[in-house]
């Protein structure tokens, strides 16, 4: 019998960031929370807000369930699923725990942090970022920012063999509208795929971009 496979690829040592996760209480979040959710929150975060792939997402928000769905602009009423995830250094994780109880105000009204723990990064081969700023001008076209993309996740040591950007959207934000586009990145391996979650992509981590999330497959995004 003569069987081959791939050749073995050595197991990645721990990521060097981590995920605290909190459970958001609270009534609601403005349709588009972002900027609002970041200003809230830009004084509880300023020890992470510079750190190399901090970043902030809210997991698990509701559009739809039992015949009711949100309309475009409405508020997100907040569930008790809903999570404030933040992503840190690993040797930040415990001061991050340290924002458990932490209230503040999003467009007026009140949110609070509950205790948070800690969840380690998943090792994946597909990633996915709801949010990607422009890595070279803000009226770069679609070749632009794959090239700069691919020069960016070289310079990390990143060689994924599939990635997919999606339509460009724009983020209404106090200084201005910012343009971002989706970007799904595949098959860069486990050491890859940690290093692309632990520093994450280009600025505006307050804003939930440059984060980068398991995703299930390609053809999802595609």
């Amino acid at each position: 019998m003569y069987w081959e496979t791939d050749e073995s690829t050595p197991a990645p040592g721990p990521a060097e960031a981590v995920d605290v996760t909190f459970r958001l209480e609270g009534h609601s979040l403005p349709a588009d929370y972002a900027p609002a959710l970041a200003e809230a929150l830009a004084d509880p975060l300023a020890d992470f807000s510079r750190l190399p792939g901090f970043g902030v997402k809210v997991l698990h928000l509701p559009v739809s369930g039992n015949g009711w769905h949100r309309g475009e602009g409405q508020p997100i009423y907040l569930s008790r699923r809903v999570q404030l995830l933040l992503r840190v250094p690993r040797d930040r994780a415990r001061a991050a725990l340290a924002l458990s109880g932490t209230a503040f105000e999003v467009d007026g009204e009140a949110c609070r942090l509950a205790r948070g723990r800690v969840r380690e990064l998943q090792q994946v081969e597909t990633l996915y970022a709801s949010r990607v700023v422009p890595l070279v001008h803000p009226e770069e076209d679609e070749a632009e920012f794959m090239e700069a993309v691919a020069r960016r996740l070289a310079a990390m040591g990143v060689k994924p063999r599939k990635m997919l950007c999606g339509r460009r959207q724009t983020l209404q934000t106090r200084w201005g509208p910012v343009t971002l586009r989706s970007l799904m990145v595949a098959e860069m391996g486990p050491e890859g795929s940690y290093r692309l979650q632990s520093r994450g992509l280009g600025d505006g981590g307050l804003w939930g971009c440059g984060l980068f999330m398991p995703h299930k497959s390609v053809t999802e995004v595609e």
